[in-house]
């Protein structure tokens, strides 16, 4: 079995130093919290145990790291994270996570990223002016060998204590329980992205970076990893969604699939977001279209910058919230931004005792044999 290399620390002779301190409010609740970062057009997710422990996905856009993430971290009293998670490389989710590591007081208990090794060419390290990239600053920052696999996949990959399981279903274009040999041609970037149910009692909720689901981008299509990573997920109470929502993904059958409750929204106002008019009209349209249950409410940090703007009917389903988006469950209910929701009463499939607690992919890179008969 292959596993990524990584950074670990004790995170025992950290507690017994005091500086693992959390979120007041989520511990004497005995509460799983979510706050889902507004750092404009990116992506930052910072998670918090009801048993202390801390894991952070992604950290936005260089710059806000520092004006954002490091400033929300300061008010709850963290100065040291158990898990932190790179989803991918691009520059929106790890430029400013290089910020964020520095200001820590400790190293990370863990580092876990898609590695440097698979179908994809390594990421550089220096610019054409021979800068530092982004990819870089996030390596050197965490430490990280230059060379090194990637994070594996399969049931309870994290444990966050008092009954919260982190579940790693997608990871460098592997799946979950899907075998060794997972051929995909088209496999970008975005495709290659770490995808997570988090459970909590029957709480769960899935998060996959920028995971791609078929759609067109520009001239070519993108590879559908959203649609055998469905088939692991089954029904969830809460749903990041993908890229921002971006046409790329969120597919009518991974939506069908997951059957959210609730769906959240990660996008800026204003440039970048220009270039790329997130959440685009196709995925608004999908989540209306959610059924038989249908999608009680969606949650975005900011407007966005769909094209025609949001009609009345979106303005129905979506509330823009131009902050922080706090979820917190129990285990049973769950509450974003004070409005209340009950679980689904289930676990998702990612989270059975059924799936290999852990498994590597390697062999994904080879394109398959073809016998004639």
């Amino acid at each position: 079995m292959i596993i990524a290399r990584i950074w670990i620390y004790c995170v025992v002779s950290i507690l017994a130093t005091g500086l693992a301190v959390t979120s007041a409010s989520a511990a004497e609740k005995n509460d799983l919290e979510i706050i889902h970062i507004d750092v404009g057009q990116g992506d930052s997710t910072l998670i918090i145990s009801p048993s202390g422990k801390t894991m952070l996905v992604d950290g936005g856009q260089n710059g806000k790291g520092k004006k954002v993430v490091v400033p929300l971290l300061e008010k709850l009293g963290i100065q040291h994270l158990d898990y932190v998670i790179a989803t991918h490389y691009d520059s929106d989710h790890i430029g400013g996570l290089d910020e964020v590591l520095k200001f820590l007081k400790m190293p990370p208990g863990q580092i876990l990223d898609t590695g440097s090794s698979g179908p994809l060419k390594p990421r550089p390290l220096k610019t054409e002016k021979g800068n530092d990239t982004r990819y870089a600053d996030y390596v050197q920052a965490a430490g990280l060998e230059i060379t090194r696999e990637a994070t594996p996949t399969g049931r309870g990959i994290i444990d966050l204590g008092d009954g919260v399981i982190v579940s790693i279903v997608a990871s460098n274009g592997c799946v979950s329980g899907a075998g060794e040999d997972q051929y995909r041609p088209r496999l970008d970037e975005n495709g290659a992205s770490i995808a997570l149910v988090i459970t909590h009692g029957t709480f769960d909720y899935f998060i996959g970076g920028d995971l791609t689901g078929g759609g067109p981008s520009g001239e070519k299509i993108t590879e559908n990893m959203e649609t055998p990573v469905a088939d692991k997920v089954g029904h969830v109470d809460a749903l990041r969604l993908s890229h921002h929502g971006s046409s790329t993904s969120s597919n009518k059958y991974f939506l069908k699939t997951l059957q959210p409750q609730v769906a959240f929204i990660s996008a800026g106002d204003g440039y970048p977001n220009t270039k790329y008019h997130h959440p685009t009209r196709d995925v608004l349209d999908r989540l209306h279209n959610i059924s038989p249950g249908g999608l009680k409410a969606a949650y975005a940090t900011n407007k966005g910058e769909t094209d025609g703007g949001l009609t009345a009917k979106d303005k129905a389903l979506v509330s823009v919230v131009k902050k922080h988006i706090v979820l917190r469950s129990d285990g049973k209910h769950f509450s974003v931004n004070g409005d209340e929701y009950l679980t689904d009463g289930a676990i998702s499939p990612a989270a059975a005792a059924t799936v290999p607690s852990s498994e590597s992919c390697s062999s994904h890179r080879r394109k398959p044999v073809h016998v004639d008969s």
